[in-house]
């Protein structure tokens, strides 16, 4: 009888825990850690791990090890054995909000098949540079379009049970120079131009946010307070920031200026932040914020629920990706002609955005079509 009892003691806690928010669920479990055990999750191991980033897991609370890779167009780092794609820019070039989506999908399924679960991508810097070094990457010049398209980029990559990083918050919009130039905009500029992609990411539920290294208005991207204040006020944003890398510049700053997890090491969020906690200068209760913002989407894509799958030798290739990768292409090359005049109305076989490919895009798992066979 009291083994029974315990059996639906155990079945309701598991329904009471699956019932709360990802907040609550992170919040609850924050609150059982010690100090030592959030300091785990806000820095990095450093280089030389199997991944881009890589944090330690925290066994007595069930935490898994965070794998932090890029993207954002595909498996990279050195990865292989994934599928080789056309460039983001490519895709936004279709207009087609499905076609971004099965993309996002299928590249967010051959990460967690290499065991990866934080996605560093999409890319929106605005390509205000045309010689921009990473323009092929992002999703152009139009605020508009990027921010169409940030949408499903999203809702595909997470579909897949992890988090997509939108980067580089931001007027991260040339690479020369990038570490030390400050991009000294307005705020009119930043609302209508920079920042629209980053809130569109937001709205679709991204978990995390990558600050970039460039200073903005004189004060470094992962340390001003305003522009953290916009995406965590304004915005609404509630997952995590994380640094890029290397570009942490101080402890207290930093922390309380809103950069939540420093990668790819802990040299400033280490030691140097258990001191600044334990010294007041930095509140414990931000300390809880950033451990908090880190774990809700955790929760929220399902990463904590489940056991940790993949690995990085794994074969994340199918005939099915190659078949994609190829209609991207093509279908981005035929938009290209189209828009110049190359070929005749009468030729098109899509329309821009026209009648139910201009539907939403759908929140949960992309249909299997995308992805084929293991």
């Amino acid at each position: 009888m009291r083994s029974i009892l315990l059996i639906f003691l155990g079945i309701f806690m598991a329904v009471s825990a699956v019932q709360l928010s990802p907040a609550e669920r992170a919040k609850n479990l924050v609150a059982k850690m010690t100090i030592d055990e959030k300091l785990i999750l806000v820095g990095g191991l450093g280089l030389g791990q199997d991944y881009a980033g890589v944090t330690s897991a925290i066994p007595r609370l069930n935490v898994p090890s965070l794998h932090l890779q890029d993207g954002p167009q595909g498996v990279a780092d050195g990865l292989t054995q994934v599928t080789f794609w056309p460039s983001t820019l490519a895709v936004v070039s279709t207009w087609d909000l499905h076609l971004m989506q099965k993309y996002a999908a299928a590249i967010g399924w051959e990460q967690k098949k290499k065991g990866v679960n934080i996605h560093l991508g999409p890319m929106v810097n605005i390509a205000r540079v045309p010689t921009g070094g990473r323009n092929f990457e992002s999703f152009g010049e139009d605020p508009y379009l990027s921010s169409s398209m940030v949408v499903p980029y999203v809702l595909g990559v997470q579909s897949n049970g992890i988090i997509a990083t939108v980067k580089h918050f931001v007027d991260n919009n040339q690479e020369k120079n990038r570490t030390i130039t400050s991009a000294n905009v307005p705020q009119r500029a930043q609302w209508e131009i920079y920042y629209p992609a980053f809130k569109a990411a937001v709205d679709a539920g991204v978990g995390s946010v990558m600050c970039s290294y460039n200073k903005i208005n004189e004060t470094w991207a992962c340390e001003n307070e305003k522009t953290l204040s916009d995406l965590k006020g304004r915005m609404g944003f509630k997952g995590f920031v994380m640094s890029d890398w290397f570009a942490t510049h101080t402890t207290v700053k930093a922390a309380n200026a809103g950069l939540d997890q420093q990668m790819p090491n802990n040299d400033y969020f280490g030691q140097n932040l258990k001191n600044a906690v334990q010294s007041g200068q930095v509140p414990m209760s931000r300390l809880d914020d950033m451990a908090i913002r880190i774990l809700t989407p955790c929760f929220s894509v399902g990463i904590m629920d489940s056991i940790p799958s993949g690995n990085k030798n794994a074969n994340a290739r199918n005939a099915t990706h190659d078949v994609l990768a190829k209609t991207l292409a093509t279908t981005s090359i035929d938009f290209v002609l189209l828009s110049t005049g190359t070929r005749h109305k009468q030729q098109q076989t899509h329309s821009q955005m026209r009648g139910d490919e201009t539907d939403s895009p759908k929140r949960g798992r992309v249909d299997s079509e995308s992805h084929g066979k293991e």
